[in-house]
């Protein structure tokens, strides 16, 4: 039987503890250290019990580690997408050369099809940067999708939230003025559309914001509200996925492993968002989001909803930013 419900799709950045411990400024992040084998697991178990496809977005320079690579093949045996999200998880790669970005993309899209014989058609920026000249080179290249786009205005807040609890020197903050983007952002579609780019088509999915408002519906992000009341997190987020179908636009959740710990995982789980609550208090409110998700929508992963949403965006021709 064929669903009738829209679709929407499901994607997680897999931003490993390192990172976080390296936005921290904490020297621990030198020895790479990892949660996935924690946290994987249970996102499975969930993408699985609530029949979902999804897209990982993978850290070029994690692709080998042994904590990350049997992860990444799982999503592949499991016929799941893997998709770009640079290859150092540094921001900055938004403003480099041509030829900086190039390098970049190429080194994960070289590693990930060594080790796994995939190719790769999609990219997300580190913390949604990017810039008209990365979208050129990924037209170049023959990417089918971005998604690193937020249409939100409270980019600048998040951004200096991010400096407050970032330990690290001015030298080592390149890039960091291309976090969330800027409040303008705000005011960007929903919907997919089709980047205007001299070197080709590329579709544009937006991580999805609550229409109207515009507010953060992503999964750390109901872990926040989760934290005061998981029954007004879940509200929030309903009243969000019943404006989706009202507007008719596909939703774009987005996760993050983190999503899937509790304070009771980690000796020291601070330097990571949305860690008040225990690992079974914050498993079982995921599942409770998924419900809500797949109960109004047919669940993808990001490149089967590019294809499915292309030629409607192409009725959209958005100009790169300046």
């Amino acid at each position: 039987m064929i669903s009738q419900k829209p679709m929407a799709a499901l994607s997680v950045d897999l931003d490993d503890f390192w990172s976080y411990l390296k936005t921290a400024g904490n020297p621990e992040w030198k020895s790479y250290p990892s949660f996935l084998s924690i946290a994987m697991p249970r996102l499975f178990d969930a993408v699985e019990q609530h029949d979902m496809g999804i897209t990982a977005f993978v850290i070029g320079e994690d692709v080998k580690r042994p904590a990350v690579r049997p992860w990444l093949m799982e999503f592949v045996q499991r016929g799941h997408e893997l998709a770009n999200h640079s290859f150092h998880h540094n921001a900055a790669l938004a403003i480099a050369s041509r030829e900086v970005i190039n390098e970049e993309l190429q080194a994960v899209e070289q590693v990930v099809g060594d080790e796994f014989n995939v190719k790769m058609v999609g990219y997300r920026g580190p913390s949604f940067s990017y810039s008209s000249r990365l979208l050129e080179v990924l037209a170049e290249r023959g990417y089918s999708y971005d998604a690193s786009t937020f249409p939100t205005f409270l980019g600048p807040l998040a951004r200096y939230y991010h400096r407050m609890v970032s330990r690290k020197k001015d030298k080592e903050g390149a890039g960091s003025d291309q976090l969330f983007g800027s409040w303008q952002e705000g005011f960007r579609s929903l919907k997919p559309y089709m980047w205007n780019l001299s070197s080709g088509g590329l579709v544009e999915l937006p991580t999805t914001t609550m229409p109207y408002f515009r507010l953060p519906i992503h999964g750390t992000y109901l872990h926040f509200l989760a934290d005061i009341s998981e029954s007004l997190a879940i509200l929030y987020f309903r009243i969000a996925l019943i404006l989706c179908r009202l507007n008719k636009a596909s939703p774009v959740f987005l996760l993050h492993a983190s999503d899937f710990l509790g304070n009771d995982d980690l000796e020291d789980s601070s330097v990571i968002p949305g860690m008040k609550r225990s690992a079974k208090q914050k498993v079982q409110f995921m599942h409770r989001v998924f419900f809500e998700l797949s109960s109004r929508f047919e669940i993808v992963n990001m490149r089967d909803l590019a294809q499915a949403k292309s030629e409607a965006a192409s009725q959209t021709r958005v100009n790169p930013p300046v």
